[in-house]
């Protein structure tokens, strides 16, 4: 130690021996046993600061230059109740927490690829496997907690990394389930859930597709597409295709699934019940600015009928039918026939 001010305190160096051909010593720092009461712990910490930055602990292994680099392993102990834990955090601060990084190797090679990142409960031989969570801290002040992001990274050339969501798999019971879910709140609004495909700046963006599972042995899963209720009004769906700016927009599609022995599906659009009356069922096409727009089609295979009923009451009129040709305010123009 030394007390003047500027000076630097002696260093303390621990060195294994080396070797030419053979392997190098050990250097090892191991606490004291105990038989009925806890063992001794290692600490290794930098040196405190009064007013300048603390001192830092620095971990690494021995590099080669032809083999491979030394490893590090952390590893807490085994236990006839419970493991050890291994706990990594990085320090508190008045201004700012201390951040906490865990990034892998880059790679020399050209044609080799930088080291992975793996985070992995533990096994269970008896019970479940542990969990795995990856969450921001709460906060108790006016401001928003911290967000949790997963992204792949970038590529300058090739196709830039994917990134998958997925639950396990299951020989004999139930494979596990994928939920995406947005916080509640009690006031504000909930939380929405967005889902967006890649845009391109000369090729096709990117699609989107949302399919249930299939089934070998038995029905194929449904896929359920529902609005929120509400005190006020039920939330609305809406299925829009996109725009064009020098082409066709994009089309909207609903179709059942086909069938090899049986019927195909059905189709079945309608409103649903109500108090006072019951919602309107519109089919209508877009305007034109310059051509005509769009028509309507209603037609069956070979062999089908088409029935067009309205409703019945027996408090109420019957509903009436109205087929009505389309009028033209030109002078030089017909309006059309209802055939």
């Amino acid at each position: 130690t030394t007390s003047a001010s500027d000076m630097a305190g002696g260093d303390a160096l621990m060195y294994a021996g080396s070797s030419e051909s053979g392997i190098g010593g050990k250097a090892e720092l191991v606490a004291g046993s105990s038989s009925s009461s806890i063992g001794g712990s290692v600490t290794v910490s930098g040196g405190l600061s009064s007013t300048g930055k603390g001192g830092s602990s620095l971990f690494g292994s021995g590099a080669s230059d032809a083999g491979d680099g030394g490893d590090i392993v952390l590893s807490s102990g085994s236990g006839g109740t419970s493991g050890g834990s291994v706990s990594v955090s990085s320090g508190a601060g008045e201004n700012a927490g201390g951040s906490l990084t865990l990034t892998a190797g880059t790679t020399m090679g050209n044609a080799n690829a930088g080291g992975s990142v793996i985070m992995q409960s533990g096994a269970g031989k008896g019970m479940g496997s542990g969990s795995v969570i990856i969450a921001s801290a709460g906060t108790e002040s006016s401001d928003s907690s911290g967000s949790v992001s997963v992204i792949s990274g970038a590529s300058a050339d090739g196709q830039s990394g994917d990134l998958k969501l997925g639950s396990g798999s299951s020989l004999s019971s139930k494979a596990g389930e994928v939920i995406v879910s947005a916080g509640s709140a009690a006031s504000g609004e909930g939380g929405a859930i967005k889902l967006t495909s890649g845009k391109s700046g000369s090729a096709p963006g990117g699609s989107m597709s949302a399919s249930a599972g299939s089934s070998e042995g038995a029905m194929g899963g449904a896929l359920d597409l529902s609005s929120g209720s509400g005190e006020t009004g039920g939330g609305s769906v809406r299925l829009v295709g996109g725009s064009g700016v020098s082409a066709s927009g994009g089309s909207v599609l609903l179709s059942s699934g086909s069938a090899k022995s049986g019927s195909s599906g059905s189709v079945t659009v309608s409103t649903a019940d109500g108090a006072s009356s019951s919602g309107s069922l519109s089919l209508s096409t877009g305007m034109a600015s310059s051509g005509d727009s769009g028509s309507i089609s209603l037609s069956t295979a070979s062999g089908g009928n088409m029935k067009l009923l309205v409703g019945s009451s027996d408090v109420r009129d019957g509903g009436v039918v109205s087929i009505s040709a389309g009028t033209t305010s030109a002078s030089d123009m017909t309006g059309g026939d209802a055939l």
